[in-house]
């Protein structure tokens, strides 16, 4: 919600708790590497990719942001 209203750095921090206590979910993982990437954050764009590929190699949606990095 925050994110779409372009509060992306109240959208990251609820990403972020949500990502400390359920840290086995990629699809928040991905939610926060979207979130860098829409703020030019590369590199931190670029850490939580590799972590979700790690789970899921064949992520599409990580496949595409990564090659869009």
């Amino acid at each position: 919600v925050y994110a779409a209203i372009g509060d992306s750095e109240r959208a990251l921090e609820l990403f972020e708790n949500v990502n400390r206590y359920q840290s086995t979910r990629t699809d928040v993982k991905l939610e926060i590497a979207k979130i860098h990437f829409n703020c030019d954050r590369l590199y931190q764009a670029d850490e939580f990719l590799n972590k979700v590929l790690q789970k899921e190699p064949d992520n599409p949606e990580a496949l595409a942001l990564r090659r869009s990095i």
